[in-house]
């Protein structure tokens, strides 16, 4: 029997190289009121990206292992938890997330 070329993809931590350039007058402690400081908009926006926690999303690979062993595809939270109760190792192949797809919802809202 030949053997099978399958592939599970799992993405983990990885670097996102990218710039962020906010925009606003420039201003000084000493004299706070006089400018919309953009470094106090850019504060805000890296709390935004730090908080944003994107969905799990399957792609084909992920989506054939989980017909094969589940014999469908569920929504990811519940096919994670799925496969866990099969097999804990399994489980830990399926769950990948893709940060930079969902950078832009992020910084979006």
């Amino acid at each position: 029997m030949a053997a099978a070329n399958l592939r599970d993809e799992t993405v983990e931590k990885m670097s996102a190289p990218f710039a962020l350039r906010v925009h606003g007058r420039s201003g000084h402690a000493s004299m706070r009121g006089i400018a919309g400081n953009a470094l106090v908009k850019a504060a805000r926006l890296v709390g935004r990206l730090a908080a944003f926690r994107p969905e799990p999303q399957f792609g084909p690979e992920a989506e054939a292992f989980l017909r094969s062993v589940l014999g469908e595809v569920p929504p990811a939270a519940a096919a994670v938890e799925r496969t866990r109760a099969l097999s804990p190792a399994a489980a830990d192949l399926e769950l990948g997330v893709a940060w930079l797809r969902h950078l832009a919802r992020a910084v979006c809202g």
